[in-house]
């Protein structure tokens, strides 16, 4: 018997088959009716026709299927009613295609997000590190300028050690300005250890004062130091001093 598709003219056995226990169709569904191994009856739709439909397996009976048929995608269920087998299929392919569409549009948006983020953490490591790094520049130059302001003192004992390791036959009375010397530079180390040593203590409200220095006085120290290495090797070393006047210097 050849299968039967629905025109408006319902055969006698999907007569007793649909209207002894009605069972509404939803028009987007796709209904095929066997019986007797021959197909009796295809609900209208543009994929399927007696020819040419796809098969579930008795063995499937009751579960949902997934189904590829000529670069469609169905679900489809198979099922027994009153002697017949019946199989319903259901086109999935604009599901599919949503589910693809909102897949895509979540990696798109987890990936944005990604950008963002990493953009903005940069932006905010970049503002938050700014003054850490502000902060590291001047302990940089904190150290460069006490090393700087340690040289001279150590350079100055350094000098008059080879001076006083040189004049070794000498009672101590003739050496006794280098040996002054040593200790009041000896001093100033101290107190610029002891400055070092505030500097590093937290909570310390440091007041600074600005006292007055004589120029002359300063370099007449240094050019002391020069004047022994100078001495020394046999060469001579001659200090031009400004005109007294006194300089503003910051202090703690």
């Amino acid at each position: 018997m050849p299968p039967v598709v629905f025109n408006g003219n319902m055969p006698r056995f999907a007569d007793e088959l649909f209207f002894r226990n009605p069972m509404p169709i939803v028009q987007e569904f796709i209904v095929v009716v066997y019986g007797e191994e021959t197909v009796q009856f295809i609900s209208p739709n543009p994929y399927f026709n007696g020819e040419n439909f796809p098969y579930i397996l008795n063995a499937s009976e009751g579960e949902i299927q997934k189904i590829r048929y000529k670069d469609h995608d169905f679900r489809g269920i198979r099922f027994k009613l009153n002697g017949y087998d019946i199989e319903i299929f259901k086109n999935v392919d604009s599901e599919l295609q949503s589910i693809n569409q909102l897949r895509n549009s979540i990696t798109i948006g987890l990936i944005s997000l990604i950008v963002i983020a990493v953009l903005l953490s940069a932006i905010l490591a970049s503002r938050i590190l700014k003054p850490v790094r502000e902060n590291y520049d001047k302990q940089v130059f904190f150290v460069q300028d006490a090393s700087h302001e340690m040289r001279t003192p150590l350079a100055v004992i350094k000098g008059k050690l080879e001076i006083l390791a040189n004049s070794w036959d000498v009672n101590i009375d003739s050496n006794f300005e280098h040996i002054s010397k040593i200790m009041s530079e000896v001093v100033g180390l101290e107190k610029l250890n002891n400055n070092l040593l505030l500097l590093t203590k937290e909570n310390i409200d440091l007041n600074i004062s600005v006292t007055k220095v004589s120029l002359s006085t300063f370099i007449e120290g240094i050019g002391d130091f020069y004047c022994d290495l100078a001495e020394l090797q046999n060469k001579e070393f001659q200090v031009i001093k400004p005109r007294r006047r006194n300089y503003s210097s910051m202090g703690l």
